[in-house]
């Protein structure tokens, strides 16, 4: 019985890395827990709602998201603690320059050490999945 490797892009470790960034940026802050109100529920009317401004109802990971986030930031384990850095500010949108003038490098080079950065990811990945089937 023969085995299909599917090894990871970059392109999809730089997505899921974005994903990951995008779920734990959803989660709730430490200091909502466990807020109530004191006030009783207020139950509008049909007409009343049609009048009321449509509020943006912020976006709420599922458990799953969450179990997949945790298993994607396991990743950064692979990583120093500046090519973690430089990760995770690409993968939440920071630009280049930013990033640049916090970490003292110029642009290329740290392109240079984003793109080791996640082949190291890719491998690391590769080697763990190899470890767990024998076989391959």
């Amino acid at each position: 019985m023969g085995y299909v490797i599917i090894m990871m892009t970059i392109d999809e470790i730089k997505r899921k890395i974005a994903f990951a960034a995008k779920v734990l940026r959803s989660l709730p802050d430490k200091e909502q827990h466990g807020f109530i109100s004191s006030w009783p529920q207020v139950l509008y009317s049909p007409e009343e709602l049609l009048e009321q401004e449509v509020f943006y109802k912020p976006y709420r990971p599922t458990p799953a998201e969450i179990s997949e986030m945790e298993r994607i930031l396991e990743w950064f384990s692979f990583l120093n603690a500046l090519e973690t850095k430089i990760v995770w500010r690409r993968a939440n949108n920071v630009p280049w320059k930013i990033i640049g003038e916090e970490v003292g490098y110029h642009r290329s080079k740290l392109d240079e050490k984003y793109r080791v950065a996640l082949a190291k990811i890719q491998a690391a990945t590769m080697h763990k999945l190899c470890q767990l089937d024998p076989l391959i």
